[in-house]
């Protein structure tokens, strides 16, 4: 008949089990915290101004940060808007910087904002220096839930090791 497993070992291995288990549910929340704040990021810049704008300077521009990295295209495109009676510049496209190591992407990207035409530009009202063309997406709601399989996977994994380990075990004659 086989030993009961002593008391230190159920220790050991439910102690193992809620460690596993955080550290996964804690993964998922990282995760799933940056997403909702993403999301309400690109909520926060609905509420923007529309004004018209005009394109400056529309370029193609190339990184390479070591020999042994592709190169990466950044789009530089420079415009005017006016707001509040004042005339301001911006180079923002985006919130978050945009460059990509695929060049057709980057020259897609430029093609929609030529020298010389007139574009929508999305200005803070809070702050008229805030400008972008392009708005952040609230897309990542619709994936979040995958984030959050983590943070409730790795909770049923923590309280079933708890719960497995520190019960009392009945033993049979």
């Amino acid at each position: 008949m086989p030993d009961a497993p002593r008391p230190s070992h159920r220790l050991t291995s439910a102690l193992g089990g809620v460690l596993l288990g955080a550290a996964i549910a804690v993964v998922g929340a990282v995760f799933v915290w940056l997403m909702w704040a993403s999301f309400q990021r690109a909520r926060v810049m609905e509420a923007w101004i529309q004004v018209p704008g005009v394109i400056l300077e529309s370029r193609l521009t190339e990184e390479i940060l070591n020999p042994n990295t592709p190169v990466n295209y950044r789009p530089v495109i420079r415009y005017r808007y006016e707001y509040a009676g004042a005339s301001r510049e911006s180079a923002r496209i985006r919130r978050i910087e945009t460059k990509s190591s695929r060049r057709a992407k980057m020259e897609s990207l430029l093609a929609g904002f030529p020298a010389g035409t007139e574009a929508t530009v999305w200005i803070n009202p809070a702050d008229p220096a805030d400008a972008v063309l392009i708005r952040d997406k609230r897309t990542a709601i619709y994936s979040i839930w995958f984030p959050a399989l983590f943070v409730i996977g790795g909770t049923g994994i923590a309280l079933s090791s708890l719960i497995r380990n520190l019960k009392p075990r009945t033993t049979t004659p």
